[in-house]
């Protein structure tokens, strides 16, 4: 007669603890999404404060950090293995290395000088009086 209750309780555990860890995840995505809405409010918020020159940087930032919350959580590489960090982290150098010679490049044009693309397009629409 004791085995029997000890095997009800060892059945209900379980249930138990799906409850507690399902309460728990769900707990997390709730604060992950309400730093999303709040960084969302922030980039709608900045976009009608006069910051000037530091509104980019801020913009950047913001962007960067919902971009983090994002890669974190949504795609898990919190709990993921290292060779999966590295993966996101290869993507995310490969990408900046991109950025960079686009910048390199533009930078490198002396003013006035404009893509062969850009000037036939302008020489096909007709002037405005």
């Amino acid at each position: 007669m004791s085995a029997r209750p000890h095997k009800a309780a060892s059945a209900a555990e379980p249930r138990e603890k799906t409850l507690r860890a399902w309460l728990r995840e769900f707990r997390a995505e709730l604060i992950v999404w309400l730093a999303l809405m709040l960084l969302a409010a922030a980039t709608f918020v900045l976009a009608y404060l006069p910051l000037g020159p530091f509104h980019p940087l801020t913009s950047m930032g913001i962007a960067v950090a919902k971009a983090l919350v994002v890669a974190l959580f949504f795609m898990h590489l919190k709990r993921e293995s290292a060779t999966i960090r590295l993966a996101a982290a290869a993507g995310l150098v490969f990408l900046g290395v991109l950025f960079t010679l686009t910048l390199a490049d533009y930078l490198s044009r002396p003013p006035g000088v404009e893509l062969d693309a850009v000037r036939a397009t302008r020489a096909q629409t007709p002037q405005q009086p």
